[in-house]
């Protein structure tokens, strides 16, 4: 770690990370992570941040896939994470039920819907909120060890901070399966988003992923449009 420096100088305080471990006074997590993560996914995540440039680390507890006669609950956690920004803006905290990158799921065959709810804060208080809802085909299902899930969706998705507002929708299709140690997924998401006085903006992903044990490789490309002024505003600029 470094200190403060010569006089005159920023005070500036670098910390590197190796390795984390729970403590006995920490163990009851252990615990708990158990007993909420069925056969989930849960851990820290980073994930990169574009508009405004930055990262958002975090921890996550999956809740795995729960059935309950003909309906099921997919993608369900609580996660709590820290936006950090490459700029001089304040960091932000964040806590949510599942995530816009990986939102709850319930289905009720052949039919399906779920989001996402996140609360966004500063040290001085709650700041803004996230939220999305969606609709439309869901399913998953389980025979033997191989487990699985898909969807086909239309959304709905509104956001709130210091600065702005934005107000959206989205059209999603894909699906994922696992095996043992393998699992494969396969993604297409269109997103549109209209900022409030600003640009309405337009943009495609595919994603293919694939796993073996705790190798993960991933692949995705996309495409995006932009309209100046959104609706108000005449013609395109394509990016």
């Amino acid at each position: 770690a470094s200190g403060i420096g010569k006089p005159g100088e920023k005070a500036k305080f670098d910390v590197k990370v190796n390795t984390v471990t729970i403590g006995p006074a920490l163990e009851f997590l252990k615990t708990l992570a158990a007993f909420l993560s069925p056969g989930g996914k849960d851990g820290f995540f980073i994930h990169p941040k574009l508009a405004p440039p930055g990262i958002e680390a975090g921890f996550g507890i999956d809740l795995g896939t729960i059935s309950i006669g003909t309906v099921s609950f997919m993608n369900v956690s609580i996660n709590a994470s820290c936006e950090l920004p490459f700029d001089d803006r304040a960091a932000h905290f964040k806590v949510s039920l599942s995530r816009r990158d990986a939102p709850f799921i319930i289905s009720a065959a052949p039919y399906g819907g779920g989001g996402f709810f996140a609360l966004i804060g500063t040290s001085k208080g709650i700041v803004g909120f996230e939220a999305a809802f969606e609709f439309g085909a869901a399913a998953a299902f389980s025979y033997g060890p191989l487990t699985g899930q898909g969807r086909i969706t239309l959304g709905i998705y509104v956001s709130k901070n210091e600065v702005s507002a934005q107000i959206g929708g989205y059209f999603f299709a894909g699906g994922s399966a696992r095996i043992a140690c393998f699992a494969v997924s396969a993604s297409l998401l269109v997103t549109f988003i209209q900022t409030l006085g600003g640009d309405l903006e337009g943009e495609a992903t595919f994603t293919f992923s694939f796993s073996v044990g705790l190798c993960d490789f991933e692949y995705s490309v996309g495409v995006s449009h932009t309209v100046p002024g959104g609706f108000g505003g005449g013609g395109g600029q394509a990016m």
